[in-house]
């Protein structure tokens, strides 16, 4: 029952969906029968965990999960229902590169007109739109279940990883969000201490509204926006980078991100501060996090970074028919994943071919350490002045050593990408980390998605294993500086953040 901001497939789309299948006696049953077997089928045929020897979890859940999911059908018989049992599915991987993505919204969603959020182990009322519980109030337990019983059935079970901070406090939300289905009932009076002192509130459910999704999104700082670069204040300049993503809009962005960048790095060099802004940032490709390094730095501070880098990293690629044909898209212009080095792109697909048609399991994937040697002005994706089709595009820039303070301010949503980008950052001195400790990945990266035979949303699952990384599975970056305060609205925060910067550099908050 996850709730998530995706397009909504109209709801009289199910219903054509549903009378089209009306020779069935349970349409819903047959479509999470389906989709079930489906990703059972598509992740022990592609994920390299599934056959790895040096990792069990991967393997036995695929198992044990589906199993449990087979043996729940009976159950099924709304989109509810259908809803959970694949979503519960998903969770037990613990793995946010294993997941599915449903495109079509349940009509009969109710709240009872406040939201919760995790709050350091606990879980506070963030938002209401009634005196009680108020603001600040914390929830003990409902219908004489404790919360944590509350969280491992109602919400833990079917997404989040209650072992990292971030996850726990972001998807705890979701406990006061119902719709109508055959797993659970409806809670009907829950248990809050405020104060010291305890009191009993009886749950008046509604439907949801525009304020409950607002509360909802509030409730843990989730940001939306595009790229940016701004100067909020005299001469501290906001670096916002809320998504590595190379999909549609979001790479044009970054693209005029980076040359706005490239030809403001001398002043930004000069300022006061800057603050480079991930909030918010959920990943995307590693080819972005490599540019927007190279743009902020000079070329003796990069060389110095390089040499800090550790030995090649080893990785091995799931060497399988279905990730073969999707790598060997890559090469394609218009795909998210094309990089204009092709030869690293041919590496891969070669290497996965070869694998295969010698029936082995994994392609093995040296990636030498980043050295940082490079000139940007002539790596491949840099638009070059001799080539007519960019000519309107400004000259590079050459960057200076930047004797501004260097402030990251990051959150709970920071994964995948987002660390790798965070992972080269901790290499240069200096930078200061603000904010909420970011979220965590497993060693499995590299995802693909796949529709569901139900055409009801999409799967995605890793390809390839990292056997060695600096950065271990489920390590999280924590701030040097934390926020303690419980509104995480994205004002708070970014208000929040540049009061310290803004003390730090010795300015005075505008």
């Amino acid at each position: 029952m996850l709730l998530t901001r995706s397009i909504f497939t109209p709801i009289f789309f199910v219903i054509l969906l549903i009378f089209s299948q009306a020779a069935a006696a349970n349409p819903w049953q047959d479509l999470a029968r389906a989709d079930l077997a489906f990703a059972h089928e598509q992740i022990e045929m592609n994920h390299p965990g599934a056959i790895d020897p040096d990792d069990a979890h991967v393997r036995q859940w695929l198992d044990d999960g589906y199993a449990h999911a087979l043996a729940q059908l009976p159950n099924v018989s709304s989109l509810s229902d259908y809803r959970l049992i694949l979503n519960a599915f998903f969770a037990g991987f613990r793995d946010p590169h294993v997941g599915i993505s449903l495109g079509v919204s349940q009509p009969d969603l109710q709240w009872p007109q406040f939201v919760v959020a995790g709050r350091y182990g606990k879980v506070m009322v963030v938002g209401s739109s009634m005196t009680t519980p108020a603001v600040g109030a914390e929830l003990v337990a409902c219908d004489g279940v404790p919360v944590d019983q509350l969280l491992t059935k109602r919400v833990f079970a079917f997404g989040a990883n209650p072992a990292v901070e971030a996850s726990f406090d972001r998807e705890v939300r979701q406990l006061f969000f119902y719709s109508r289905n055959s797993f659970f009932a409806r809670l009907q009076t829950c248990r809050f201490t405020n104060k010291g002192a305890a009191f009993d509130v009886e749950l008046e459910w509604k439907d949801l509204t525009p304020q409950a999704w607002r509360m909802f999104e509030n409730a843990d700082g989730e940001v939306f926006g595009s790229p940016s670069l701004s100067e909020p204040m005299d001469g501290i300049y906001w670096l916002a980078v809320p998504s590595f993503s190379a999909d549609g809009n979001n790479k044009m962005a970054m693209e005029n991100l980076f040359r706005k960048i490239n030809q403001m790095q001398n002043t930004m060099a000069e300022s006061k501060a800057l603050v480079i802004d991930v909030r918010g940032n959920r990943g995307g490709t590693d080819a972005l996090v490599e540019r927007l390094t190279y743009l902020l730095f000079d070329k003796d501070t990069l060389r110095k970074a390089g040499e800090s880098k550790q030995a090649p990293i080893e990785i091995d690629w799931r060497a399988s028919a279905g990730n073969l044909a999707d790598a060997q898209t890559w090469l394609d212009p218009a795909n998210s994943r094309y990089h204009a080095n092709q030869a690293l792109i041919r590496g891969v697909i070669d290497g996965l071919k070869s694998a295969f048609d010698q029936k082995r399991d994994y392609f093995r994937q040296t990636v030498e350490a980043e050295t940082f040697s490079e000139d940007p002005s002539t790596l491949p994706y840099w638009y070059h002045q001799g080539d007519p089709s960019t000519k309107q595009c400004p000259a590079f820039v050459p960057a200076v050593p930047i004797k501004a303070k260097i402030f990251v301010l990051m959150d709970g949503a920071c994964v995948s990408a987002c660390l790798d980008f965070l992972d080269n950052l901790k290499l240069f001195a200096g930078i200061k980390y603000l904010g909420l400790a970011t979220d965590a990945d497993t060693q499995y990266l590299d995802t693909r998605s796949m529709e569901l035979p139900s055409q009801l949303g999409k799967i995605s699952f890793p390809m390839k294993v990292y056997r060695t990384r600096a950065r271990k599975p489920g390590q999280v970056y924590e701030p040097d500086v934390k926020f303690t305060g419980l509104q995480r609205d994205q004002k708070d925060l970014r208000d929040w953040a540049l009061g310290v910067v803004s003390k730090s550099v010795g300015g005075a908050l505008q």
